[in-house]
């Protein structure tokens, strides 16, 4: 929910259209917010999950409405500007019936959400119809720079509320970082992790959703109407017969692109941990942060364990994968049925953004997960992002995306294997872990997994220190299987578990040590 409220007031303040409503829909989201932090402070959240699980509900429609807002130009806002208006009121209702029952658990007051004050999209509906409607406005230049001009004039009149939207995000965002550090005593360290973690899966929700749009053949770069608008007249600029249709297909088309649905079904491809703040911290104690790991890769002791698992369940592979809060790294790779060391430890140092491996399901459950399916389309249970949606992720700056796709795309273009193996792949970035690093056989070994389309398996169990998941230990098999048993994964995972804090003992770190 705190990533929703952050999204929700993000989104809001960059709106094409009714600023004056997306302000006060914001406000109603900070009061669910202060209600939900008062409610958790006396520890009664647990009482009211269905309340709770019913207010994200609505709050990822009113993240998926404010994006429609946005990617929203002149002549798409004529059309909807009615509704929309509505929506706004619709939403901030089923906010409030949720949030008196949160409330009430903890004998509390709620704030008065506000639910009759959304008139901006009415007075604009209004002034379209005053110039004749969408359609004369979209063919005629003239009405169209004076609906322009009236918007405009509607959104000066409350620039000064948007700009304090902003003030009011950094204060309640300093507001938070107070309490959270009151409430669960954490350090300035772990929350400045959870900080980038909302950051970061805000922005991330963004890139995905324009994503979405584009699919949908929707206009999300330009304005001019040109898509929209064509469809309103006909090449003589006179109106379309059938603007009703029309204005039914581009509410359609934005709703199926930017839903709740589509905004949970993301967030379910992209988890984070309910305790990663911890989590990011142990790895650190532990010296498994990427920079730190390079001994590790490789190892000897790591190596026979990978090397027993694939022997043990008869499977195609075992990795051993340490995981910080940017990246997963296999330090021990065993690939069965190979005849030499360098084809059998290939995959060594192969990296991962977290968002691509499907260890994140791993971490994000803190347990066991096995799944069949296909690597190359979806394993059961565990949902993935798209090649595109990673690519559009890298475009949009992910630094992680954007080192690791072009890396990709260097090794694909080798397409006669010219290149040997044992070439280290360009990064762009930092490469810490020297002539270690990962190599072009690395990433073919890893393109031959995840382009076969056929039948597979993947079992991955947590490698745990201190409760927290820092690395998981997990097999993979070129077919369905059922009888990889939990308990003996699990007992591989403590194994490897122990290996890595007797790496950072020896190396002098101190939690270990």
């Amino acid at each position: 929910i705190a990533f929703v409220v952050a999204g929700v007031a993000q989104a809001a303040c960059d709106v094409h259209a009714l600023k004056r409503d997306a302000t006060i829909f914001v406000a109603n989201v900070r009061s669910a917010e202060q209600i939900m932090t008062k409610v958790a402070a006396k520890g009664k959240l647990v009482s009211v999950r269905d309340s709770c699980e019913a207010l994200q509900f609505e709050m990822e429609e009113g993240l998926a409405f404010c994006h429609k807002l946005k990617t929203k130009y002149f002549v798409s806002q004529m059309l909807t500007s009615g509704r929309d208006c509505e929506k706004f009121k619709d939403l901030s209702e089923s906010i409030s019936r949720s949030l008196v029952v949160i409330a009430a658990a903890a004998s509390i007051e709620a704030h008065d959400i506000i639910t009759n004050d959304f008139e901006q999209g009415i007075a604009l509906q209004d002034k379209i119809k005053e110039l004749g409607g969408a359609a004369a406005i979209a063919a005629d230049p003239e009405k169209k720079a004076l609906c322009l001009e009236f918007m405009k004039a509607s959104d000066a009149l409350i620039i000064s509320a948007v700009d304090e939207v902003h003030r009011a995000v950094k204060l309640e965002s300093r507001k938070s970082q107070k309490k959270m550090d009151q409430i669960l005593e954490q350090s300035r360290a772990s929350t400045k992790v959870l900080e980038d973690q909302v950051a970061n899966l805000t922005k991330m929700m963004e890139v995905l959703l324009k994503q979405r749009v584009g699919a949908a053949g929707l206009e999300v770069a330009d304005d001019g109407g040109t898509t929209i608008g064509d469809a309103l007249s006909n090449g003589d600029g006179d109106a379309n017969a059938n603007q009703s249709e029309v204005e039914k297909q581009v509410a359609q088309k934005m709703d199926g692109a930017m839903s709740s649905a589509v905004v949970r079904d993301l967030m379910s491809r992209m988890p984070v941990g309910d305790t990663e703040a911890e989590r990011i911290e142990v790895v650190g104690k532990y010296g498994l942060n990427t920079e730190d790991i390079t001994d590790l890769i490789g190892d000897s002791d790591l190596h026979a364990l990978t090397d027993l698992a694939v022997a043990h369940f008869g499977v195609t592979n075992s990795y051993v994968g340490t995981i910080d809060a940017n990246r997963q790294t296999c330090v021990s790779f065993t690939a069965g049925g190979m005849d030499n060391e360098a084809a059998k430890y290939a995959m060594d140092a192969a990296w991962f953004p977290n968002i691509v491996s499907n260890c994140k399901h791993v971490v994000k459950k803190n347990d066991l997960v096995q799944a069949n399916g296909s690597f190359a389309g979806e394993m059961e249970a565990m949902p993935n992002l798209t090649f595109d949606d990673y690519a559009a992720l890298a475009q949009a700056g992910h630094t992680e995306c954007a080192r690791f796709m072009p890396a990709l795309g260097a090794v694909m273009a080798d397409t006669e294997n010219l290149v040997p193996d044992t070439t280290l792949v360009p990064i762009d970035g930092p490469n810490p872990h020297g002539d270690k690093g990962m190599t072009y056989g690395a990433v073919r070994a890893f393109l031959k997994v995840l382009g076969d389309t056929g039948d597979a398996h993947y079992s991955g169990a947590p490698i745990q220190i201190e409760g927290q998941t820092v690395a998981t230990f997990c097999v993979l098999d070129n077919k369905k299987r059922s009888d990889i048993d939990p308990s003996k994964m699990k007992e591989f995972a403590e194994k490897a578990g122990a290996v890595l804090v007797e790496r950072a003992r020896r190396r002098g770190v101190n939690a270990a040590a």
